[in-house]
């Protein structure tokens, strides 16, 4: 970034030129950053370190879990994680029953739930949410209704369905489904 005539310009974030979806974390993060290469503290280029290495190590975080998700879908044998990773696709609409996943793994409760994380860095329900979201952004592409879109993916009612989809996304499935 180039600060030095951060008095003829405003320094500013343009989510268009991002190449890769982030969360509200990612986006907290950079926004952290822009606001820390606008200003001169004593601590700055330390705060600045701090700040790429955080955003490296998600980045790399996101990747990596994109590669085990690859190579489940890719691989003829089945591993533990790409049976249950399936399982939870084929399911979006229904509740997430742990006991099943446990038994799809072959794994007590605790080693899967610490198998899951490992391999994906988030919860079995985390996974589920994210799956059900991307899938609801590509139907509100495709024009269907968001009550239709959330009982389709699961969501009780349709208040729960825009409130998460904001959350996760930071724009209401309407204002999306109009961009």
């Amino acid at each position: 970034m180039n600060i030095e005539n951060q008095s003829k310009h405003e320094v500013s974030y343009q989510n268009e030129l991002v190449h890769v979806e982030h969360n509200w974390q990612t986006q907290a993060l950079l926004d952290l950053m822009v606001h820390l290469f606008t200003e001169n503290g004593d601590q700055r280029g330390f705060l600045i370190d701090l700040a790429l290495n955080e955003l490296v190590t998600r980045l790399l975080t996101q990747q990596t879990r994109e590669l085990i998700l690859q190579c489940a879908h890719s691989y003829n044998h089945q591993e533990p994680i790409t049976e249950v990773v399936q399982y939870i696709e084929h399911n979006l609409s229904e509740p997430l029953d742990i006991d099943i996943l446990c038994k799809i793994a072959c794994m007590s409760r605790s080693k899967f739930f610490n198998y899951f994380k490992s391999c994906l860095n988030m919860t079995p329900q985390q996974w589920l949410l994210t799956k059900r979201l991307a899938k609801a952004k590509a139907l509100l592409k495709k024009g269907k209704s968001n009550t239709q879109i959330g009982f389709d993916l699961g969501f009780n009612h349709t208040s729960q369905f825009s409130r998460t989809f904001k959350n996760a996304f930071g724009i209401s499935p309407k204002a999306y489904q109009k961009n």
